[in-house]
């Protein structure tokens, strides 16, 4: 969408540079865009954590592909009335999805089954898998990051705590 935007010349603020210049910007556009795949979150975050930890310093490229995939996952990182209404948000799309693939004969996406997800183990799974490792490599680069840190793990023991027992 934000390269569609781009195609319209009332919306294009990037028609003053030069051509490669803006295809070098639009590429990189893409990329970023791209790198919120959340498939590729564990292996960048395991690469990012594994150079940052061995001393090394991650190019201005993998800092910016960190913070985008952060910041589309980060909502574990609010405030918890915050991420609450956030879950609330995200959850009925996923259960809407899987009543779709119900109704189709289709097998239902992980997390999008409303008769089998429990909620709070749910975003336990979300914190301990996704967001918590990309969040502590990232404040492994930036230690001004503690604060999210703090909240995350706040909001997990929140839903840890409200899971029912296994």
């Amino acid at each position: 969408m934000a390269l569609a935007l781009l195609d319209r010349p009332d919306l294009d603020f990037l028609c003053t540079l030069a051509p490669d210049d803006r295809t070098r910007f639009v590429g990189l556009i893409r990329d970023i865009i791209l790198a919120t795949d959340v498939t590729t979150t564990v292996p960048r975050t395991k690469e990012f954590g594994a150079l940052v930890g061995e001393g090394g310093t991650p190019s201005t490229y993998q800092v910016v592909e960190m913070i985008i995939k952060a910041a589309d996952i980060s909502n574990p990182t609010r405030p918890l009335a915050v991420y609450e209404r956030w879950v609330t948000g995200v959850m009925a799309e996923f259960f809407a999805q899987g009543d779709a693939e119900r109704e189709k004969g289709l097998p239902i996406s992980m997390l999008c089954d409303r008769d089998t997800v429990v909620l709070a183990k749910a975003q336990v799974g979300f914190i301990s898998f996704l967001v918590g490792p990309l969040f502590m490599a990232l404040h492994s680069y930036a230690p001004a990051l503690q604060p999210l840190v703090d909240q995350l793990e706040a909001n997990k023991k929140y839903y840890a705590d409200s899971a029912p027992p296994a």
